[in-house]
């Protein structure tokens, strides 16, 4: 069995063709968390647990068998998503990018931040998380010339609006390639 699962988030109605692979260790079954140990592990980093060395043991062997394959390339810069709180970000996200950032020579720094707080966008059909999104991300600082391949995390990954939003930021700031690994992708959400 591969170390990861991918998908690629596109939605041409709302993002034209913008196009943003996403890679995690594992997937996400929110409905299963009792059942499934790596699920209930990024619920718990949600609330507020650092549990980026339980993450970091995952994130290597995924990295590892990207690279082989010739999947994924060099990276200028590692950022985190912020979550749906203004100003917040994840207690495991942001311990995660830097150590994964050290260990690989990529820097690691906070570009994005929220214009706002966003409501629970969970059980809403893809028009109505995208409108809840839209235009709710913005960039902390420029990015330099030399920040052009950006590796944005993320806990999970479920619609891909919230990817597809910060990398149309990301490349309205300079960046030309954007990619995105997530603690665990939602399996079977239905849109």
């Amino acid at each position: 069995m591969e170390p990861y699962v991918k998908e690629l988030a596109v939605y041409p109605n709302y993002y034209s063709d913008l196009r943003v692979w996403t890679f995690a260790p594992n997937h996400y079954y929110p409905s299963r968390i009792g059942g499934h140990p790596y699920s209930y592990q990024i619920l718990l980093s949600k609330k507020d647990e650092d549990l980026s060395d339980y993450f970091l043991s995952y994130f290597f062997p995924m990295w590892n068998a990207l690279k082989k394959e010739g999947l994924i390339g060099n990276f200028d810069l590692i950022a985190p998503l912020p979550s749906s709180v203004k100003g917040v970000y994840s207690k495991t996200l942001v311990p995660l990018g830097k150590k994964f950032g050290e260990k690989t020579g990529i820097p690691f720094d906070i570009v994005l931040d929220r214009t706002r707080e966003l409501p629970t966008s969970r059980l809403l059909r893809l028009s109505e998380r995208y409108e809840r999104i839209k235009d709710s991300l913005r960039l902390t600082r420029n990015l330099k010339n030399t920040e052009k391949k950006v590796l944005i995390l993320d806990d999970t990954r479920s619609s891909g609006v919230s990817c597809l939003e910060a990398a149309k930021i990301l490349k309205d700031g300079g960046a030309e390639e954007v990619v995105l690994f997530c603690l665990g992708i939602t399996e079977n959400l239905r849109l």
